[in-house]
């Protein structure tokens, strides 16, 4: 009497999904590694936009490529498809990850160079390289007032760590740049500092020490995208801003909301101040006009009001958050 039951180890092989062959797996590989490479040619690509459009469409192109290769072999279900198509895209993601650090190391960055970068609207809005800045306008002392107030949030209370700057007012003045530079730290699952300012012309270095792959993706509240570049571990980037913007928000186009993003501030003159635990501020030094008093928040609340500077006076305000 024969027993027509299969033995265990072959009802395991016919329930397990029959993956790729080794073969047609190097194939569609090989075949992702081209899109990545030939989309926008690498040797010629530029712009970090140019490389994400390559990272984007050769992980898009992934599941296409498992099942066909997977039909042309007569294994296609969704098992087999699930799993071929996560293997190619952890070999993708090895294969690729190292040749960008190598030719990012030994070519160079995308967007670095000596021209500055530009918006969409054309306009030099920064550089990758420290460039001349402009001489300071001298102030006469008794023409120069001083702010004072607090800041609340919509229930009254005072808010503490909220940045209070002067947005508008006195764009017919250059202001010397602090020495120190702003530094960003990315550290993995965030950026750090959450929320910084910076002054026209003053140096900013980013760099990171999380050992993965990641981008600075810049981007102002109107979601026009001033830069975007990658962030190499261990490796600091400079760059420096030549006219004003705020809020700019930091992002990485290969993590999304994975991380935390950062904010800051530019501005062309040096009257902000952080609120303290009772929320006050001060700010001192103002040349006496009308100005235009902007707060910002790490949860991204703001107001902006007007405020005459009157010339060796203090002004008292408070600030509502909206």
């Amino acid at each position: 009497m024969t027993d027509d039951n299969p033995i265990p180890s072959e009802r395991a092989d016919a329930a397990a999904p029959r993956a790729l062959s080794a073969l047609s797996f190097t194939l569609a590989l090989s075949v992702l590694l081209a899109i990545f490479v030939l989309l926008n040619p690498v040797w010629k690509s530029s712009t970090m936009s140019e490389w994400d459009q390559n990272i984007w469409w050769s992980y898009a192109a992934i599941p296409l490529v498992a099942a066909i290769f997977l039909a042309f072999e007569k294994k296609l279900g969704l098992p087999a498809l699930f799993l071929d198509s996560m293997k190619l895209t952890f070999a993708k993601f090895a294969i690729t990850f190292i040749a960008s650090n190598l030719f990012w190391s030994y070519g160079g960055v995308p967007g670095t160079g000596s021209e500055p970068a530009t918006t969409a609207r054309g306009s030099s809005e920064l550089s990758f390289t420290p460039h001349d800045v402009p001489a300071s306008t001298p102030l006469d002392p008794p023409s120069l007032g001083s702010l004072s107030g607090v800041v609340r949030d919509r229930e009254g209370q005072p808010v503490e760590g909220a940045l209070v700057y002067t947005r508008a007012g006195l764009e017919e003045f250059s202001f010397s740049p602090p020495s120190e530079p702003v530094r960003f730290t990315h550290h993995g699952d965030h950026v750090a500092p959450p929320l910084a300012v910076i002054q026209v012309h003053q140096l900013v270095t980013v760099h990171s020490e999380s050992p993965e792959l990641h981008t600075a993706v810049l981007s102002t509240a109107e979601r026009n995208q001033l830069l975007n570049f990658p962030v190499l571990p261990q490796k600091k980037r400079d760059l420096m801003f030549a006219h004003p913007h705020g809020p700019i928000s930091i992002t990485c186009s290969i993590h999304g909301t994975k991380e935390s993003p950062a904010n800051l501030i530019i501005t062309s003159n040096p009257f902000y101040s952080w609120t303290d635990r009772s929320g006050r501020f001060e700010i001192e030094g103002i040349p006496s006009r009308k100005v235009e008093l902007a707060t910002w928040t790490t949860s991204e609340i703001s107001t902006v009001q007007q405020i005459e500077i009157r010339a060796q006076a203090n002004q008292d305000v408070v600030l509502q958050l909206r």
